[in-house]
Formats: C-alpha cells, structure tokens, sequence
C-alpha cells in the first residue's frame, strides 16, 4: 500500500496531530511552535513565526465511504473563523493560516475559502496527504517514528533492481546461501538478486524482524507501564458492559487472521515454485494487523495497568 494510501487511513486524531507536529517540527525547526492539542486551542494547532501562519489540523474518526464534502466544508469554514476571531481580538498575529488533512479537498471549496481569508487579510492554504507522503520520503528520521505508516518500498525496488540487472552483464551466485535474514532495505534487495534456495522465508523473517525492532520503543513504553491515552473509570456495570462489547470485537478480529494464513501459499509459492517477494511482505503486514488488532482491545495487565491506557474499571 502506498505510502498517501496510509495516511488516508489515519482515524486518531491524537495520531494524525503527532505527524503534523512531527513533520512541521522537521520541515521549520524551532520556527514552529506545536500546540498541545489536549487542551483547548480555539482552534490553534500550531503556529509558524516567521510567516505569521496558524495551523489547522484535521482528520476523520472514521473511515468515509460516502461524500464528505458538506462535513469538510463545515470544519474548513469554523477553524477558519475560529483564526479571524484570534486575530481581530488581537490574541494571535495571523498573516496566513493553512488547514492540514489527510484528504484531499476539492477546488470549489478552496476558492471559497481564499476569497473568505481575503476579506480578513488572512493568506489561505492547505496541505492533504501528498503533502505528508512526500515530507516522511526527505525525512527519513521522522518515518522511523512512524512504523505504522513505513511505506511499502519492495515494489520500487524491485523497479530498481529489474533496471539495475537489465545493464549488468553478471547477477549474484543465486547457488551460494544468504547468511541470514535481511536487516536493511539494502540486504532485501541483495537476498532478492541473489534468489538462493530460501529466500522467501528469509525475506519473511527479516521484515517481520525489522517491524519488531522498528516498535522497540513502544514495547519498552509498555514494559514500564506508561499511559499512552488518557484514563476513564468506570462503575461495576459499565465494566460488563465495555468487557462484553470487546470480547464481540475479539471475534471479528481473530476470524480474518484465517483468511490471512489462507493466503500464504500465494505468498511462498506451491512446492518447487518461487515466491512473490510483494505478496510475502503483504502477508507479513496483514498478520501485524490482525495481531495489532488483538492487543488494542485493552485488556487488563497484571499490576492493573490497561495496554492501550483508554478506560480502566474501579
């Protein structure tokens, strides 16, 4: 899945803020200033000095499968007002205001909006998904932050290797065994010039294991219980509740991990056929999913702490 595809999907908001900050932080340096979007920003969430301009930030809680062009309006519109208000009560010094999504916006709603800022003397822009995509490429340090959102670079590769051979005279000895599983992009693109018996399993191993290392931080979170979301307590009655309704959400996220396995033999090819090296790394990202699933139920952890730190029961 390409790279705008994942950011499309972001549904947190707490999560889709983080890449704003993260992004505009790497892009501008100490010239951005990030707003802590737990707490009221009356419509502030960020600000960059040196232009005068204020950030909007927005993403769907859910994925829309309708049109949404009503529902983008409305938010464009009030965080755009909610920026003139700050700057005719001269609480913020607006010269440009630009509104962050990972959606793309259509050209009518635009107009309207530059022609709304012009009347206020307010620079209008906005910034969607492409945007995001093309910032986490120039910086590679912020992607690493981001494991969720690591870009499925194997087909370019391939591209690159498939032009890579065609002006070689001579491939690697695909007869002499890799040493290992792959630990780089680098050594991916060595296993799969090399094909030597194996190498799909290989491959398999070595982007499970760089997934595992890229969530180490998030494991060490984990181990020294740390709240990654605000809590909220709950009666004896709303704890059944809650625990009921997350048992039926269990269901329906272990039954896809059969039709996962079920297509691990496209993945590694029938006996004494090669693999798709696309189609591993896929199945590799469909048993993260699934697995990811599983652990952001919330279930409780001896000790009392909650994995995904939402709500706790008295």
């Amino acid at each position: 899945m390409r790279l705008r595809a994942q950011i499309e999907l972001i549904t947190v908001p707490q999560e889709f803020t983080r890449l704003c900050n993260a992004v505009l932080i790497a892009e501008h340096g100490d010239d951005f200033l990030p707003i802590d979007d737990d707490r009221p920003d009356r419509g502030n969430d960020g600000y960059l000095k040196s232009e005068r301009r204020m950030f909007a930030a927005h993403c769907f809680k859910r994925v829309q499968n309708q049109s949404i062009d009503a529902l983008i309006r409305a938010k464009m519109v009030g965080d755009l007002g909610k920026a003139i208000a700050l700057k005719e009560a001269d609480i913020w010094s607006i010269d440009a205001w630009t509104f962050l999504s990972n959606y793309s916006l259509s050209d009518k709603l635009g107009a309207e909006l530059m022609r709304t800022g012009r009347v206020a003397g307010i620079d209008v822009a906005w910034r969607g998904p492409d945007y995001f995509a093309n910032a986490l490429t120039r910086h590679p340090e912020v992607a690493a932050v981001f494991p969720g959102l690591q870009v499925n670079q194997l087909s370019d590769r391939l591209a690159q290797i498939q032009d890579t051979l065609a002006g070689r005279e001579e491939t690697p000895d695909a007869t002499t065994p890799y040493a290992g599983p792959p630990r780089t992009l680098a050594e991916q693109e060595d296993l799969l010039l090399r094909r030597s018996p194996g190498w799909e399993y290989l491959l398999f191993a070595g982007v499970l294991q760089q997934g595992r290392n890229a969530l180490e931080t998030k494991w060490r979170d984990h181990e020294l219980r740390l709240p990654s979301r605000t809590r909220e307590r709950l009666d004896a009655d709303e704890a059944v509740s809650y625990l009921s309704a997350a048992f039926g959400r269990l269901g329906s996220i272990v039954e896809p991990l059969t039709r996962v396995f079920e297509g691990q033999q496209a993945a590694f090819g029938e006996p004494g056929e090669p693999g798709d090296p696309v189609l591993i790394e896929h199945f590799c990202e469909l048993g993260n999913w699934d697995l990811r699933g599983v652990a952001g139920l919330g279930c409780r952890t001896p000790g009392g702490t909650n994995t995904r730190g939402v709500r706790t029961a008295v």
